[in-house]
């Protein structure tokens, strides 16, 4: 089961995070005009991390209870292959083109996901991947989850939101100070990456596809789920143009709320917004999206020697867009031929 309209948003994160990582140096990118948000486009993985929770809860809520080893191959097999396929990449590729030798310990830990738990070595071989592994353990918590916050009354679960957003706001603003002396610096491992100060994200998304499952959520008008949307997004672009306290304190689930409330919109929206996010080619981007957001460590190590052979700083401008365009096709062709008959495969029947 899944909400046509949402897959689209998948799509535009991971573009978001590419730009984020790779674009800044690039027109019109590194224009006035939109450096601002890609310089704040990596909350794009905290999106992900809501909007799984919300998936998750809609489509398990009204079952009574979950098979924990059809739950456990269906999981597999929608984040495992490609998370191995694109580590085995991104692990050939630097040893093959930067000839580098990568710790016996970082090949072990990435390609059994773990790799996010230990402090210093969440963003070794294929950075993107660290998100898997915070994604990984959100999928052992939730058969647990769900058990605890299913059959919740509304204020009950709105309740436990509200003290999820506060405690994912505490945890980034204090543990800074907490492990001052400990942890090397606040833009630590530990710090930014551990999974499990992550979770407050992901639970505040599971509220909220709880109560839009049991139709608790629903707009009284066809035409405000469209202009609540359209207004909530431009709201959040806005705060990357002047200082404020907000967009200091984003990752860290303190805009969870704000992106169920986006979610919620779009996918009970009937207008034509809806139903070009619904679009057949849209779509299929939204599909081919965990490719594109796993593929950009790989095919940028492929690609950057190219430039430089070729005179260029780096994958910047003209290289820029070639990368863009290599790493598109590059998802698509992986998603279609790997990923989608890997998981149709695998998946419980």
């Amino acid at each position: 089961m899944k909400i046509p309209q949402l897959t689209f948003l998948r799509f535009l994160a991971a573009f978001g995070v590419v730009l984020f990582h790779f674009g800044q140096l690039t027109f019109p990118f590194s224009s006035d005009l939109l450096l601002p948000t890609v310089q704040q486009a990596g909350l794009g993985v905290g999106f992900f991390f809501t909007l799984s929770g919300f998936l998750l809860a809609w489509v398990y809520a009204p079952q009574p209870h979950i098979d924990l080893r059809k739950y456990a191959r269906a999981r597999f097999a929608r984040i495992y292959p490609l998370y191995l396929l694109t580590f085995l990449l991104a692990l050939a590729a630097e040893m093959l083109i930067r000839h580098t030798r990568p710790k016996g310990l970082s090949i072990i830990l990435q390609a059994l996901g773990l790799h996010a738990w230990v402090p210093g070595y969440s963003l070794s071989l294929n950075f993107p991947g660290w998100s898997v592994a915070v994604e990984l353990f959100f999928y052992l918590a939730f058969p647990m989850l769900l058990l605890a916050l299913r059959g919740r009354s509304t204020v009950v679960l709105l309740g436990i939101a509200a003290i999820a957003t506060t405690i994912g706001v505490i945890i980034f603003s204090y543990m800074g100070i907490w492990t001052l002396g400990i942890v090397p610096n606040p833009n630590s491992d530990f710090i930014l990456r551990f999974p499990l100060w992550h979770l407050p994200s992901f639970v505040v998304g599971m509220t909220g596809g709880l109560l839009f499952r049991a139709g608790k959520l629903q707009l009284p008008t066809t035409w405000l789920p469209a202009v609540l949307f359209v207004g909530l997004t431009a709201g959040l672009l806005s705060l990357a143009y002047f200082p404020n306290w907000f967009i200091g304190h984003a990752a860290n689930g303190l805009f969870a709320p704000i992106y169920v409330a986006m979610i919620v919109a779009l996918a009970q929206d009937k207008s034509w917004l809806s139903k070009s996010f619904s679009w057949a080619p849209l779509e299929f981007a939204g599909e081919m999206s965990y490719a594109v957001y796993l593929m950009q460590a790989p095919v940028y190590i492929a690609l950057e020697p190219l430039a430089l052979r070729a005179g260029a700083p780096g994958l910047h401008g003209t290289w820029f867009w070639i990368y863009l365009g290599v790493l598109l096709l590059a998802s698509g062709l992986v998603y279609q031929s790997f990923e989608r008959p890997m998981r149709s495969w695998l998946r419980p029947k």
